[in-house]
Parts: structure tokens; sequence; C-alpha cells
């Protein structure tokens, strides 16, 4: 058993290395939506492609290690959790807990931190897309006409020369 531990732990602590990496790209995923570097952009996409592919792989050794343990733990392997390998540990090996419960404190914080920071992208990408729908809007003369007169029916301030191009002669 403690063989499958360790490989339990390598596992785990390869995992904590992959979301390093993936947060350190969602970080710099952001900083290139600001500066609109389509290239820089694609490039950061896939290397979050190849970097999830990593992570998926890397869930699959653990969930193949978890499955080596069941025996021990008398539950299928889909409900070992690594709290539940913590409590286990803590009455047998107390310093093998210690060690598992630090790497489940680091994956918690890294995945809240990436949740967090995708978030913030998300947003950045909203408020760029809406910036885009109104350029459009401008360029091609779809502005919305309820908006350039009063209810009185007196033009609004600011109406003339919202086109890009003016369709005058």
């Amino acid at each position: 058993m403690k063989e499958k531990l360790e490989d339990l732990y390598q596992s785990l602590y390869r995992h904590v290395g992959h979301h390093k990496q993936l947060l350190e790209l969602v970080r710099l995923e952001g900083e290139i939506l600001v500066g609109a570097d389509v290239l820089k952009i694609q490039d950061v996409l896939n290397s979050k492609t190849v970097l999830l592919n990593s992570i998926a792989l890397e869930e699959k050794r653990r969930q193949g290690i978890s499955e080596l343990l069941k025996g021990h733990f008398k539950k299928p392997s889909e409900q070992i959790t690594l709290q539940e390998v913590i409590h286990e540990l803590d009455g047998l090996d107390p310093e093998n807990a210690t060690r598992f419960r630090a790497l489940l404190n680091t994956l918690t914080i890294l995945v809240e931190r990436i949740t967090e920071q995708n978030r913030k992208n998300g947003d950045l990408i909203e408020v760029a897309l809406k910036h885009v729908s109104k350029m459009r809007e401008n360029i091609i003369g779809q502005e919305n006409t309820s908006s350039t007169y009063t209810a009185k029916g007196k033009q609004r301030s600011g109406g003339a020369g919202r086109n890009l191009v003016s369709k005058e002669i």
C-alpha cells in the first residue's frame, strides 16, 4: 500500500505542477486579451489545450492508482477522495497525511485562482465583443434610430456624424 500511496502522491504532485502552469497561462491570456494580439491569443490557446490534455492524462493515471487502492479503502475507486486518503493516513502515517494535506490545500488554491482568472478573462472577452458589435453597427450604419430623436421629436445632440462613412453626396 505504501508504494501505491507514493504513486498517488507523485501523480497529485504532477497535478500541482500542471495547475501552476495553467494558472500562469490564464494570467498571460488575460494580459494578451487586453493587448488584443490575435496571434499571441492563439498561441496561448494552443498551449492551454496541450496542458489540459496533460492534466486529463494525469487524471487517468490517478484514477488507475485509486482503482488499486479501492481494496484497502473498501470503496469504489470513484469514491476515494484525497480527503478520504488523508483521513485514513491521519492515524497510520501522520507524515504522509501532512504531505497529502499540503497537496490538497495547494490544488484547492490553484483551482480557485484559475477559476477566478478565467472569469476575469471571460469578462474581458464579453466587453471586447460588445465593443466590436458597436463598431460594426457604426460602420454599416445600423444605429438605433429611436435614440436619435427625443420624445418631442427633436434631434438629440451627438447624433450627427455617428456613421463612419457619410451617405451624403
